[in-house]
């Protein structure tokens, strides 16, 4: 067992297979900042798997839950403990700590994708189970994206389709070694090095005019398909 800071974990990036944790991520002082760092020691494609307090959704059970939660539990603590302090923060630590849509939002903005809430007892507490995705240049912020090296395989195919049209298309599979800087809310800047195989079928349309007093003039409209094959 290793001790220290939850907003400071002493791991490497992309470290973990799984994290998890139980009762305790309502008791970080900064929220925000434990769960980025949980995401950032976690592999991509890892999972995320937490189980915490929550709030019913059912009226009457709730108003029986909050009854015992609020006045039994902390009357029964007070005997068994003799702190009185001891059972009152758990009911009002659960009250403060986000739960449900809320907290699934907010594992959203970290940068956890695939999340599921899933509700246990009528709702008393709740496990939320979520992924790590590779984050692309189009959905961070980033601060630095650049590819490093990398080389094209094309084969030109051009048909004539009259004096005037020809269609030109240059299929081929595009290689490249990418590395991207960004940074997730306030923590430190993370460096991510992958490559990447793309698949890229570039389609031109040209219209070629009759000469016109000794001059001739080209249309050109064309559209490209680019599928990631794979990434690392």
């Amino acid at each position: 067992m290793i001790k220290g800071d939850s907003e400071h974990l002493e791991f490497p990036d992309n470290h973990f297979d799984a994290v998890t944790a139980a009762f305790g991520v309502r008791n970080f002082g900064n929220l925000n900042k434990g769960l980025a760092e949980m995401y950032r020691v976690t592999k991509k494609d890892g999972n995320l798997v937490i189980l915490e307090f929550s709030k019913p959704s059912n009226k009457f059970f709730k108003t029986i839950y909050y009854f015992y939660f609020c006045y039994v539990l902390p009357f029964i603590g007070k005997l068994i403990s003799k702190d009185s302090r001891a059972y009152t923060y758990l009911p009002e630590s659960v009250e403060a700590f986000p739960s449900g849509n809320e907290f699934v939002k907010i594992l959203e903005e970290i940068g956890f994708k695939t999340i599921k809430w899933i509700p246990l007892t009528f709702g008393i507490s709740s496990i939320y189970w979520a992924k790590k995705k590779f984050i692309y240049e189009d959905s961070i912020s980033a601060i630095d994206a650049k590819a490093a090296m990398g080389f094209n395989l094309a084969v030109l195919l051009s048909i004539h389709l009259s004096r005037h049209w020809e269609i030109r298309t240059l299929p081929g599979i595009a290689f490249q070694d990418k590395k991207l800087d960004y940074q997730i809310f306030d923590g430190q800047p993370v460096t991510q090095n992958f490559n990447q195989i793309l698949m890229e079928v570039p389609v031109h349309i040209k219209f070629k005019s009759d000469p016109i007093k000794d001059f001739k003039f080209y249309v050109i409209s064309g559209m490209k398909y680019s599928c990631d094959v794979a990434s690392n």
